[in-house]
């Protein structure tokens, strides 16, 4: 297959079949698997392995010791570097302008009998050191995991959430849009948006006020905010909750979430 503009070091070993994009740099001793797909301007530092069926949008950044793709079983894992894998679709998908700090593992799709359910990661994350994001994880955009947490199969996580280091979220729990998870937190239940969490095992402990005024939310939705994590955290408010008129998008979301995911 033609690359234009492909830096390849002579020690990489990338199958023919594999697509490079245009101006992508592919460093020492990486292993890029024949069902891969690289875009436009994406660099990997050395020693980075792609494996299964993995496309990668344009300008990401992958750094030493990354491995993406690979199956979370090892006779499964032996197939996708034999290239033997034949499925039309994706089993890891990731976005654009994304960073990906070294010996991070994020792992292909996860299977539910014959079905697969794909890894999905969005736009403009940075994913730090010695992270792992298992099978069917599905990450949003603007999202930071700091170095070793850990991010559970079939988890999904909101766009600009932000998990500090050794976080861990287990299977099937869903982090709300622009919540924060505090250090070597261990997660129980789903995270709503806006909040923060922290402990082992984690409990809201307050608004994420430092996210929402980033992300320049009005006065307005910031109040709304406040006003139902009082209600939640004093009361468990499911009924006020549920009864709560309001007008902005942001305190609407929140409502929503408390109501159809917190148990």
């Amino acid at each position: 297959m033609d690359r234009i503009n492909v830096k390849i070091d002579r020690t990489a070993e990338v199958a023919p079949e594999a697509v490079i994009g245009s101006g992508s740099e592919i460093g020492p001793y990486c292993q890029i698997g024949s069902g891969v797909e690289i875009g436009e301007n994406t660099v990997l530092g050395s020693r980075v392995e792609i494996t299964g069926r993995t496309r990668l949008g344009p300008n990401n950044q992958i750094f030493t010791g990354a491995i993406l793709g690979q199956a979370a079983s090892y006779s499964n894992r032996r197939k996708q570097l034999g290239g033997v894998s034949k499925d039309e679709d994706f089993d890891l998908i990731i976005g654009d302008n994304n960073i990906i700090r070294e010996y991070s593992v994020i792992y292909g799709s996860k299977r539910i009998g014959v079905e697969k359910e794909p890894t999905v990661i969005g736009d403009d994350n940075f994913l730090m050191a010695y992270i792992q994001i298992k099978p069917g994880a599905r990450l949003g955009s603007g999202i930071t995991i700091a170095n070793s947490s850990v991010v559970d199969e079939g988890c999904q996580i909101g766009d600009e959430a932000f998990l500090a280091g050794l976080a861990y979220i287990p299977e099937e729990v869903k982090i709300g849009r622009l919540s924060m998870v505090g250090a070597c937190a261990r997660i129980i239940d789903s995270l709503p948006p806006f909040l923060l969490a922290d402990g082992n095992p984690a409990r809201i402990e307050s608004m994420n006020v430092v996210g929402i005024r980033r992300a320049d939310i009005s006065r307005k939705a910031f109040s709304e905010i406040k006003t139902i994590y009082k209600k939640f955290s004093r009361d468990n408010g499911d009924i006020p909750i549920r009864e709560m008129k309001l007008e902005t998008e942001e305190g609407k979301e929140l409502q929503k979430f408390i109501l159809e995911e917190v148990n």
